[in-house]
Formats: C-alpha cells, structure tokens, sequence
C-alpha cells in the first residue's frame, strides 16, 4: 500500500455526501500522470458491489498495479523494447478467440480498458 493518502482522497470524493470530484492526478510516473477519474472509473466497473469499508485495498491495489505497469512500460521505452503493430494486433486477436466477441468487448469495457491497453 505504497499510496494509501493518495487512495484516501479518491474514498472520500467517491463516497463524500458533498459532491467532490476525483483528483485529476494521482500520481506522476516520470512525466506521465496517472488520472483519478481513470482510476476510479475502473474500480467502480470492476468493484461497483463494494461497500464502502472495502475501497480503500481496491484503490491501493489498482494504483500498485498502475502504477507498476507504467514503470514497466518506462523501462521497455528506456532500452527501446518495442513490440510491432503486427505483433500487437496478433496478440489482440489471439485474445480475442479465446471469448466471444460479446464477451470480451463487455469485459473490457468493464474493466475500463480499450484493446491496446
């Protein structure tokens, strides 16, 4: 739980009975930001079920696991580790066969997410 404050602050907007919004900004990873709003949008589709008392290790989770993601994706621009458009879309598709195209466009978008991603 690197970021508990940070996951505090998205709590409270989230649950706040005065209408808050979510911080832009959470996080900076180098020069990319880590949005807020993208933050909470996807623990609301993933987690929406949640009571309150249980956001809080969601919300730390998910911004470890964003946050670690974008280190990796740093790293991979650093050495120049980058995979091909062929590659990218080989990967999708591979993805993609495994569910029906219902289902996997309705688990990414409730996972928040685009195919890229």
């Amino acid at each position: 739980m690197r970021y508990g404050v940070i996951s505090l602050i998205l709590l409270i907007s989230c649950h706040s009975t005065s209408p808050v919004a979510a911080p832009q900004t959470v996080a900076y990873i180098g020069e990319h930001a880590i949005s807020g709003e993208q933050l909470m949008l996807r623990a609301l589709r993933q987690y929406g079920a949640l009571k309150p008392n249980d956001w809080l290790p969601v919300l730390n989770r998910l911004l470890d696991d964003e946050i670690d993601l974008q280190l990796l994706a740093e790293e991979a621009r650093t050495r120049g580790i980058s995979p091909s458009e062929d590659a990218l879309r080989r990967s999708v598709a591979a993805i993609q066969r495994r569910y029906p195209a219902h289902r996997f466009r309705r688990t990414l978008d409730r996972l928040a997410l685009q195919p890229i991603d």
